[in-house]
């Protein structure tokens, strides 16, 4: 395996430790978060070294245009890729010093602070992506609870009519 491959794969493989150790995530959002960093690393044809915010604009435009992708799928794969750049930027896991010692450069960040909160504000202005207002909240916990207690009433009827106990679930003898 040639070094920068080595390292690659030692960084996708400190990532995964750190997301299941330190932030407890599930074994599939680790693989799904590993694949979207390999599709990418596959289109840059680079390492993670190398990376450019153009390469992730790039990506995310070239994916955008075949359509087959939502807005929120974009923005979870930049995401992905955003936090496995910060994992490597962050000087407790020694990355940066490590390929500037091996390869005369480190990893940069892909997404400008300014850009960050730019995702977030484009769906909540998305249509159906709003929070409710106080009114619309009252009469939505209204309506549930309205359908919680039709429920519980049919089932306690339904237990009633077949002669079981709501309580216990038995025929009473």
């Amino acid at each position: 395996m040639e070094p920068g491959d080595a390292v690659s794969e030692a960084m996708l493989a400190g990532w995964e430790r750190h997301q299941r150790e330190a932030r407890g995530l599930r074994p599939g959002t680790i693989a799904r978060r590993r694949r979207i960093v390999a599709r990418f690393t596959r289109f840059t044809g680079a390492h993670p070294w190398h990376w450019t915010p153009a390469d992730l604009d790039r990506w995310l435009a070239v994916l955008a245009a075949r359509g087959n992708r939502t807005k929120a799928t974009l923005d979870a794969y930049r995401g992905a890729v955003r936090q496995f750049t910060g994992y490597l930027l962050d000087p407790a896991h020694g990355w940066e010093a490590v390929c500037r010692e091996r390869f005369g450069t480190s990893p940069a960040p892909l997404l400008p602070k300014r850009r960050r909160g730019a995702a977030r504000e484009r769906r909540a202005t998305e249509e159906g992506n709003r929070p409710m207002t106080r009114e619309e909240a009252r009469l939505f916990f209204e309506d549930i609870d309205d359908r919680a207690g039709w429920s519980l009433r049919r089932a306690g009827s339904i237990r009633q009519e077949s002669g079981r106990s709501p309580a216990s679930g038995t025929v009473p003898r």
